[in-house]
């Protein structure tokens, strides 16, 4: 017996060693920047666009597979000028080699995405600068194969250590309509993602509408909490255009709280292009706090124990609105 697991413990040591060996001849030996071309040509065949590898590839083997992608570029469209429809300047994957050999599931690190950015178009004729993706991918595919139905009870359990992205924007332009609209300075970072647990979620981003002259901020900090249905949110911490609100209860499925913190009236509407109105008092509507329940029913929407403070003045109450009223 004791022979045997000697056998045994020098086939572990060996197994381990083929590895390590593996994994620094992998180092050593093999440069992901020697198949840029071969990337850019697979993505040239699926897309019919021109990827860019600017940055450098870099890839990791243990205790984590990773790959390390430096600047890149997607060309846009014919007709949409120079400016690359998607680009980034680093994007960042991994996935964890021991719990997979352990076949403890899929355990994917960060994931990163910084300084995304998507330009997206419509020209004066009403054609986009995506659709020629889209037709051209469709052009590519042939019919899947048949499979076998996935037994449910063998399926990989998945985590993701995080997702942080960062300098993100979207910018929207329709030349047909004269309207523009962009997402800047978008970020959002979550916290760990699987098992069933709470998720932290974090986002902020500046917003314009044009020609509505429109701008401002918003931002949220909250939780996903996971249900047997999907997802609900936990408590909210929301900030827009100058208002600050907590939102809380929200995971109690018939109603939430809702707090929101001294704003002035004439700043928010200012802010959105909407003319104040003229008052004998200029500090009039200065301050304006709200505290109050929205309540769900059957036949009623109720908001209840509200507080509404406009400057000096306080009032308290509540209403209700029955369904087929509210729509």
């Amino acid at each position: 017996m004791g022979g045997l697991l000697k056998k045994l413990l020098y086939f572990i040591i060996g197994v381990v060693a083929l590895f390590v060996v593996a994994t620094i001849a992998i180092s050593l030996f093999f440069d992901p920047n020697d198949y840029r071309d071969r990337i850019a040509e697979e993505a040239r065949r699926e897309t019919g666009r021109e990827l860019l590898i600017e940055g450098d590839l870099e890839l990791s083997v243990f205790p984590r597979f990773g790959i390390d992608v430096g600047r890149t570029t997607l060309g846009n469209a014919p007709g949409f000028g120079s400016e690359p429809f998607m680009s980034f300047e680093e994007a960042r994957l991994s996935v964890e080699l021991l719990p997979l050999i352990r076949g403890e599931g899929l355990k994917i690190g960060a994931v990163v995405l910084d300084s995304f950015q998507l330009n997206l178009a419509v020209a004066d004729d009403g054609r986009n600068n995506w659709q020629d993706m889209v037709e051209h991918a469709d052009g590519q595919q042939e019919p899947a194969p048949e499979t076998e139905p996935v037994d449910a009870s063998q399926q990989v359990e998945l985590s993701i250590a995080s997702i942080d992205i960062s300098n993100a924007a979207v910018r929207y332009e329709d030349a047909q309509a004269g309207e523009t609209y962009s997402l800047t300075d978008f970020n959002f970072a979550t916290g760990r993602i699987g098992g069933g647990d709470p998720v932290d979620i974090k986002s902020s981003f500046n917003f314009e509408l044009q020609p509505a002259n429109l701008m401002g901020d918003f931002s949220i900090e909250t939780a996903l909490i996971p249900v047997d249905d999907g997802v609900m949110l936990r408590d909210a911490e929301i900030s827009a255009v100058g208002i600050d609100a907590l939102v809380s209860g929200l995971d109690q499925g018939t109603g939430f709280h809702v707090q929101i913190d001294a704003f002035s009236l004439k700043t928010l509407l200012t802010r959105l292009n909407i003319e104040p109105p003229v008052t004998a008092d200029p500090d009039v509507l200065g301050k304006i706090i709200f505290d109050g329940n929205l309540r769900f029913a059957d036949d009623a929407i109720a908001i209840t124990d509200v507080e509404l403070v406009v400057d000096d003045t306080t009032f308290t109450g509540g209403m209700s609105v029955a369904r087929d009223e509210a729509g």
